[in-house]
């Protein structure tokens, strides 16, 4: 499917808002924040990767309110911050850290977006290299990654009843064949395109 198109079934979202969103406060919240998460992606198209970066973000963040706005039952459903904090160690990218730091009221976008998309959060510290790394589909990059381990795609298979079952759908080579976990995933039918997380058995079975 092209982006126009994405962007076009998007926006239909705005006259007929999903799920919570058809609340009042909860509706214009909705309807800006998709308004304003296609446009800043738009701006991003027209300027140069050095500028890239803030409007790419601002995209970003406003696609997170409006998931909020339709998605996250209760008071809590606006977001008031990030929830994730960047630490630079010198000039080696590579080496920047990604420290999760939620809100006690739960209202940072971290948090928040996770949980109305059922996604893991960090539990702890990470570098900008591990997270590249995590990314199945992201190549591993000359100065970012490539020295943590990478991730991998599984597919599962599901014809109803049966227990989940699958097989990796590459090769696994020695460094994660010894019940290293699965990270990156998609799984088909029982958990509906979402992420699952599962570990490896010593043979390369699901464990």
């Amino acid at each position: 499917m092209r982006v126009d198109d994405v962007w076009r079934e998007i926006r239909a979202l705005r006259s007929a808002p999903p799920g919570l969103a058809d609340e009042p406060e909860r509706r214009a919240v909705f309807g800006a924040a998709l308004q304003q998460s296609q446009e800043l992606m738009a701006a991003a198209e027209q300027v140069g990767f050095a500028s890239k970066p803030l409007p790419l973000f601002y995209s970003l963040s406003q696609a997170g309110r409006a998931i909020t706005a339709a998605r996250m039952a209760g008071s809590t459903w606006e977001i008031r911050g990030h929830g994730l904090r960047i630490g630079l160690a010198g000039d080696d990218v590579s080496l920047a850290t990604v420290t999760p730091t939620p809100f006690e009221d739960g209202s940072d976008a971290y948090g928040l977006v996770s949980a109305a998309t059922g996604s893991e959060v960090l539990a702890t510290r990470v570098t900008l290299a591990q997270v590249w790394a995590s990314m199945p589909d992201v190549s591993p990059h000359r100065a970012i990654g490539r020295s943590e381990r990478q991730a991998f795609e599984v597919e599962f298979s599901w014809t109803g009843n049966e227990p989940l079952s699958g097989r990796p759908s590459r090769s696994l080579d020695a460094s994660v064949h010894d019940r290293s976990r699965v990270i990156a995933c998609r799984s088909g039918g029982v958990h509906g395109g979402l992420c699952a997380d599962r570990r490896l058995g010593d043979r390369g079975g699901l464990g």
